[in-house]
């Protein structure tokens, strides 16, 4: 997909006359580690059976990280940005490097964070399990991969990692940044018991959490005192150019002269406590003239939201805590006397940071003016989602922020207006436009452009082909009714609203289904519930009719082709080019091939689409019918202890008469045991089917795999994982289909929408 943005009047774009200043963006890539565990297989949804959280997020992504992180490197970008939530769910120390570090180092200085690595730092000296941070170890969650090093170079795996001349790595932060702020449960860390279901054993921090740590050891060892250490300090440290203070800027951003002299960095906040928010900007670039080419600047929409009500906020002091029943949509920070009843300490924030926002981009000499929140502002929404509610779809407050922001800039030099809006956070991407000048709106022209599948498994999002308006998808209809009425998106007065400015879609990847929310029409199943083992399961599934009978005008039928009507779907990247005449960005699908299964193949053979290998390991379609499945089981002492047959599938090993036996290699026994051996199993197929498995190896630490599916990671030792018991867990399923994105969406085919969304 392409979009623009362009002051020129011309109607061809110009031609280059110099090579173009590229940066690339993705959003939600954290989940490499969720619930503490790298177990990466999901079908269907399925682990909402295990875990707590209705949506699911029990399994990781890392793979699909990986992928995008691949493909942001093949471009050769000049700067990274990341639209927010860095790692799930994990405000602290704790995942940072094996989010960022491991994928993206080479765009970082510096890396790794001299702060991380101080010997009398207050990371490196956190005792974990009695042990502080020593040489070569590794240690989960991770505080620095093999300390003091950090990860190898990310872009080819040798040598040292870190960008060699200055900072490339910009972000915004997410609410999964903010995560216990918000009251996450999160096995990520030891001390998080604002969610009565975690199940918390007692012990010393398992993760290097230092904060919340020394909160709970401040107040006695009273683990509820967590809270009060809550605090964005881990990030500003991990990245220590992110500073209030301007000589640790200048002291972090970067040791070439001539690499730094055409960064600007801005901070308007940077509060640890969250109350105050964190938000900057950054210049980059030059137009041939001395001035910036690009300015970008982050909002904290997080806190903005917090603001509303859409999150309940923790704060990081003994203040009490106010807790929204709903948000307040009276609430609007481009009003002056509109006071936040949730942020008691800080009720004007909103209006501060967009002061703020006002002078920064009215002082700002660059070509293009790019504003990122990290919520959606203008979306097709998720369909898990209510329409009138939560981050995931259109939002009143960031765009009454931004068509204030925008307004007032273009009052003070019509050449300083907003070129493009783009944010993170809904899980696919989208691009929207207004279609009517509207008092509150954006801005005519102005693209907004979501991407939020930078890794994390893709949403499933409502209907909004080309030119239908995103606040009435074509599936709106089948929406529950809620306090505002069958999706209304306005709500009762003295609420925000909407502004009369006809958001259409121009572009969307994502796939549909029916959800809690947006119900399925009698007599069509949204999910089916399968018995393997004894163990009944219940698979989401996405829907090739949207629901239409044969005979309706509606009917789509079940073609075996687009299962969405918006264009294919997947996790990807955006590149985006610019010179002083044009700004043009670009959005495209990566390939995402289970790893476990390309490990099997021969030394040298291709496994991408179309070459045999592929074909092999591919069902006859991606429907759960069709797949190849396997249960195992994990005991208390992180093995493997059992694999069974669960269902057969069809269409495998066509090139091989459809009889294959293969040692199939379980992923998920995670890296911080750093001699543990993954469990095998022997998979024997005939006639293209799956007819046997049998247990070969049972291998070893597969501890926090069970202890994720259990919310009980508190129970796993940090020094010692072989031998530390474990709740057990049974009846885990692997699938057998070589594109992963498909038993994440059981979808009617590949993701292959390359066609569309590449060169």
């Amino acid at each position: 997909m392409l979009a623009s943005a362009s002051r020129s009047t011309s109607a061809t774009l110009p031609v280059m006359a110099t090579t173009p200043f590229k940066i690339a963006f993705f959003g939600d890539g954290g989940t490499e580690v969720v619930q503490g565990s790298s177990f990466y297989h999901d079908i269907g949804g399925y682990s909402s059976g295990f875990v707590k959280d209705s949506d699911g997020e029990f399994a990781a992504a890392g793979p699909s990280v990986r992928a995008v992180s691949r493909y942001i490197h093949s471009q050769a970008p000049s700067d990274v940005v990341e639209l927010g939530d860095l790692s799930y769910n994990s405000n602290a120390s704790t995942l940072l490097d094996v989010n960022v570090g491991k994928y993206y180092n080479a765009f970082a200085y510096p890396y790794p964070s001299p702060l991380y690595v101080d010997p009398n730092g207050i990371y490196a000296k956190q005792v974990l399990d009695g042990a502080p941070a020593t040489q070569g170890r590794t240690q989960w969650p991770y505080n620095l991969y093999s300390y003091p090093l950090g990860f190898p170079d990310s872009s080819d795996g040798s040598g040292l990692g870190g960008a060699k001349d200055r900072n490339r790595f910009w972000f915004t932060f997410g609410n999964h940044d903010y995560s216990s702020f918000l009251g996450d449960s999160d096995p990520n860390v030891n001390y998080l018991l604002e969610e009565s279901e975690v199940v918390m054993p007692g012990g010393s921090p398992l993760g290097p959490d230092v904060y919340q740590a020394a909160a709970v050891a401040a107040n006695n060892g009273d683990v509820k005192a967590q809270r009060y250490g809550n605090t964005l300090q881990q990030l500003f440290d991990y990245f220590p150019w992110l500073s209030e203070d301007v000589q640790r800027q200048l002291l972090y951003l970067g040791v070439n002269p001539d690499a730094t002299k055409d960064v600007r960095i801005n901070v308007g906040r940077l509060d640890p406590t969250g109350v105050d928010g964190a938000y900057y900007s950054v210049s980059l670039g030059d137009d041939g003239q001395g001035n910036p080419l690009v300015h970008l600047q982050f909002i904290d929409s997080t806190r903005l939201l917090a603001n509303a009500g859409y999150y309940d906020f923790f704060p990081s002091s003994q203040d009490p805590i106010v807790e929204p029943v709903k948000p307040d949509f009276s609430y609007n920070p481009a009003d002056p006397l509109s006071k936040s009843p949730f942020n008691t300490q800080n009720p004007l924030q909103g209006q501060q940071m967009l002061d703020w926002s006002k002078q920064d981009l009215a002082a700002s000499r660059a070509r293009w003016q790019i504003i990122s929140p990290h919520h959606t502002t203008y979306g097709p929404a998720a369909t898990f989602d209510k329409l009138t509610t939560k981050q995931y779809n259109t939002n009143p407050v960031l765009i009454s922020y931004i068509s204030s922001l925008n307004q007032y800039v273009r009052s003070v030099d019509p050449d300083k207006a907003i070129d493009f809006v783009i944010n993170g956070d809904s899980h696919y991407y989208s691009r929207i436009l207004e279609q009517q000048v509207a008092s509150g709106g954006v801005g005519l022209g102005v693209p907004v452009m979501t991407l939020g599948d930078g890794g994390i498994r893709p949403a499933t999002i409502n209907l909004a082909p080309y030119g239908v308006e995103v606040n009435n998808p074509v599936n709106k209809a089948n929406y529950n009714p809620d306090e505002n009425g069958n999706g209304k998106l306005d709500p009762p007065s003295p609420g925000l609203g909407m502004p009369d400015s006809r958001p259409v879609s121009v572009g969307a990847s994502g796939y549909y289904s029916y959800t809690r929310s947006n119900k399925a029409p009698q007599g069509v199943e949204s999910r089916v519930r399968k018995t393997f083992g004894g163990r009944t399961y219940t698979f989401n599934l996405p829907v090739y009719n949207y629901g239409a009978s044969a005979d309706d005008a509606n009917y789509q039928g079940d073609t075996g082709t687009d299962i969405s009507g918006l264009y294919g779907y997947g996790q990807g990247a955006a590149i985006a080019e610019a010179d002083s005449d044009y700004f043009l960005i670009r959005f495209q699908t990566v390939e995402v091939l289970d790893p476990a299964i390309v490990a099997v193949a021969p030394a040298g053979a291709p496994t991408g689409r179309g070459s045999a290998f592929y074909k092999d390991w591919s069902p006859a379609t991606a429907k759960l019918d069709d797949l190849a499945i396997f249960s195992f089981d994990i005991d208390a002492f992180g093995r493997v202890s059992a694999a069974a047959l669960a269902q057969g599938g069809r269409g495998y090993f066509s090139g091989a008469g459809g009889v294959a036996d293969v040692i199939y290699s379980i992923p998920g026994n995670n890296a911080a045991s750093p001699g543990a051996a993954q469990a095998k199993v022997r998979l024997v197929f005939a006639g293209g089917s799956l007819q046997s498995v049998t247990l070969v190896d049972g291998g070893s630490g597969y501890n926090l795999a069970a202890n994720a599916i259990n919310q009980q990671n508190g129970n796993v030792g940090a020094t010692s994982l072989t031998g530390t018991k474990n709740t057990p867990v049974s009846g885990l399923l692997i699938g057998l289909n070589i594109e992963l994105e498909e038993q994440y969406t059981l979808a009617a085919k590949a993701p292959d929408d390359q066609s569309l969304y590449s060169d």
